[in-house]
């Protein structure tokens, strides 16, 4: 840039203002662009993107798998399934569940005498030790349930339930065990994310959103939010690159050969109606109905944010993530959040994972009545901004009111109160017990949900 260019541009910034011009100018000088970059690799001196890039992407993948030397294997990754484990696994199965293809309830493997015990302990640890998963326990069946207010004519309107074999489960449930055990101990999960995790739940993410927009607030900042939304991540999860990043956070031996048996031949039917169809291979995704895939997926995921720039901070429930940065001016937060949205779609390019453009929105959460103009970009497409968002079930509006989620959770619980008028006004009536039963589990969990995050709610939005 000229000196005398660069002069008249320096000398015209205010930073009492406006940052925006600050903003633009670094990244002039940085060659940075304010949309998403492409990428762009060097193969064999030849420049490539697009699809020749992703395939490139997949090859290192697939070469990296092939090169990698295991680590050595930490215990629990290597020595036999004990008796007292799988007794413990089987005490919390859950009764009444629908079986897999071949008919095995958890009711059956709870009635197990000791000589058959011995026996699926024996079948559980040939198939450990020898890091292949039978067949039969990979086949499921799938069962299309109907979304609420969907068309029943249209099969997108369906969402599939999957079926598989109990004993499978069970032996997922020991191992699944011991691989969350390691990667506590070891710290591997980052702390954003508190999906399937023990001591961990949806409350968790959502006061502490609440917390930092309040804080915000009390320091006279805005709060500027996106709130992305990953297309069917769990149903498309690149299990190739599955591999390649357990291998990275050192699962080896038994467990890393027992889990890519138990990835690939997965095979699987639609039940309609009493009726089976044809066996379709299942190519993506971590299998739907397991007791394992869950921690396969957030192992997945938990490179996603790491890397974020300074002063953006990220929490995350399985897919669902939200990005916010607090700052002074609105428009140094835009300037942090871009150059976060970049790296997340650099990363879902990289990974297979399609970030929902229609879906993912932003918000930006001030006190202040102007209004202000925030513009941010998915990938050169720009990203819609909202006044309010719904984030694992509770409602923000941007100015933490919490007018609009007190109304809709009181709307909800006022609907299941009516159930209870029923079953009290009915001839026999309905006890005490059974009314108090009913409140506990239909009307209270409405009314208390998210609390610890709307506390702050006036007491006129209180009042029901």
């Amino acid at each position: 840039m000229p000196e005398k260019r660069m002069e008249r541009k320096t000398s015209s910034l205010n930073m009492e203002k406006d940052t925006t011009k600050l903003w633009n100018l670094t990244k002039a000088l940085n060659d940075e662009g304010s949309k998403g970059q492409k990428i762009t690799l060097e193969d064999e001196g030849k420049t490539i993107t697009g699809k020749a890039a992703a395939n490139t992407f997949a090859k290192e993948i697939r070469t990296e798998i092939r090169e990698r030397k295991e680590t050595p294997a930490h215990d629990i990754m290597q020595t036999d399934i004990t008796m007292s484990e799988m007794k413990q696994s089987i005490r919390k199965l859950k009764k009444k569940k629908s079986p897999g293809p071949d008919n095995i309830t958890n009711e059956m493997l709870q009635h197990l005498g000791n000589s058959s015990l011995n026996t699926l302990l024996d079948i559980f640890n040939l198939s450990w030790r020898q890091g292949q998963v039978p067949q039969c326990w990979k086949d499921a069946i799938m069962m299309p349930i109907l979304k609420k207010g969907k068309n029943k004519s249209k099969a997108s309107s369906y969402r599939p339930i999957s079926l598989t074999s109990s004993c499978c489960k069970l032996l997922e449930r020991i191992i699944n065990k011991r691989m969350h055990m390691y990667l506590e101990s070891e710290n591997i999960i980052g702390n954003e994310q508190a999906g399937f995790r023990q001591y961990k739940s949806t409350e968790d993410q959502t006061t502490h959103l609440s917390q930092v927009v309040e804080d915000a607030f009390q320091s006279k900042k805005v709060t500027l939010a996106v709130f992305v939304d990953l297309q069917r991540a769990f149903d498309k999860v690149w299990k190739d690159g599955l591999l390649a990043k357990m291998l990275r956070y050192g699962i080896s031996g038994r467990m890393y050969k027992w889990t890519k048996s138990y990835l690939y031949n997965r095979r699987a039917r639609v039940l309609v109606d009493g009726q089976c169809g044809q066996k379709v291979l299942l190519k993506q995704g971590v299998p739907q109905g397991g007791v394992l895939p869950p921690t396969l997926f957030i192992l997945f995921m938990n490179d996603l944010v790491p890397e974020l720039p300074k002063g953006v901070q990220s929490a995350l429930y399985a897919d669902d993530l939200v990005l916010w940065c607090s700052e002074e001016y609105a428009s140094t937060a835009k300037y942090r959040i871009q150059t976060a949205l970049d790296i997340i779609v650099t990363w879902a390019k990289q990974w297979c994972v399609t970030i929902n453009r229609e879906k993912t929105t932003g918000t930006l959460f001030t006190l202040s009545p102007k209004t202000q103009s925030v513009k941010l970009t998915l990938d050169d497409t720009p990203l819609k901004m909202e006044d309010q968002q719904t984030y694992l079930g509770v409602t923000f509006d941007k100015r933490m009111t919490w007018k609009q989620h007190i109304t809709s959770a009181e709307a909800k619980a006022r609907r299941k109160l009516n159930i209870m008028r029923k079953l009290a006004g009915t001839k026999w009536g309905a006890n005490e017990k059974i009314l108090k039963s009913v409140y506990q589990g239909n009307v209270q969990p409405h009314l208390e949900y998210g609390s610890s995050a709307w506390m702050t709610a006036a007491k006129s939005h209180h009042q029901t």
